[in-house]
C-alpha cells in the first residue's frame, strides 16, 4: 500500500449509545405491532405475580375478546357433531353437556396457582374442603368421576390397612362420612 492508502473501511467503529437506543426503538414497535406489553420494564412492581396481572390487562381484554370468538365456533362444531352422532344414536346427549374451557399460559403466573392449590390441600387435610371439590377443581373431573376416584382411594385403603386401632377408627370415621357423602350430604 502506499502512503495515501488507509484501511479504515475493515474496521467497525461502536457506538454504544446508538445501538441501545436501536434496540430499545425496536423493543418498542415490536410491543406496539404485536399488542404485547413490555414485561422487561415492570417498574415498581417488581416481579410478582400481581404486577404481571396488572401490565398484561390489556393482553388478557383480547384474549377474552378471542376466546369469545373460539367459544362459539367449538359450540356450533359441536352441535353440528353431535346432531350427525345423534342419527345412528338417540340417546347421545345434548352439545350443550360439554364443559369448554380455556385457561392461560402465563409461565410467571404459575407460582400463584400453586400456592393457591398448596392452600387448599391444607384446606381438605383441616377438613375446610372436601375432596371432591379438591379433584374437581384441580384434576379436571366431573363430580361423578371425583366420587369414584374417592371410592377408590377408600376401597384400597381397606385392602392394605392392618387392623391397628388408629387405622380402625379412622376407617370408621371415613366409613361414616363416605355414607353421609353417598347419601346427599356432601360437605363443600
Amino acid at each position: 500500500m502506499d502512503g495515501e492508502a488507509t484501511a479504515q473501511w475493515l474496521i467497525k467503529e461502536v457506538n454504544n449509545d446508538h445501538i441501545r437506543q436501536l434496540k430499545d426503538s425496536l423493543t418498542k414497535k415490536i410491543c406496539e405491532l404485536g399488542n404485547i406489553p413490555d414485561v422487561a420494564d415492570l417498574g415498581s412492581f417488581g416481579a410478582s405475580g400481581a404486577a404481571l396481572k396488572f401490565k398484561l390487562i390489556s393482553t388478557e381484554t383480547g384474549a377474552s375478546k378471542q376466546e369469545r370468538v373460539v367459544y362459539k365456533g367449538i359450540q356450533r362444531k359441536l352441535e353440528l357433531l353431535y346432531n350427525i352422532l345423534r342419527i345412528t344414536d338417540p340417546g347421545i346427549g345434548n352439545y350443550t353437556d360439554v364443559n369448554i374451557t380455556f385457561e392461560r399460559n402465563f409461565i410467571m403466573l404459575a407460582d400463584d396457582k400453586l400456592r393457591e392449590m398448596q392452600v387448599d390441600l391444607q384446606r381438605v387435610t383441616a377438613g375446610l374442603m372436601s375432596y371432591e371439590k379438591f379433584l374437581v377443581k384441580y384434576e379436571n373431573l366431573t363430580a361423578d368421576e371425583a366420587r369414584e376416584e374417592i371410592q377408590r382411594i377408600y376401597d384400597e385403603r381397606l385392602a392394605f390397612d392392618f387392623d391397628h386401632e388408629y387405622n380402625v377408627m379412622n376407617r370408621q370415621n371415613f366409613t361414616d362420612w363416605l355414607q353421609k357423602f353417598n347419601e346427599g350430604g356432601n360437605e363443600t
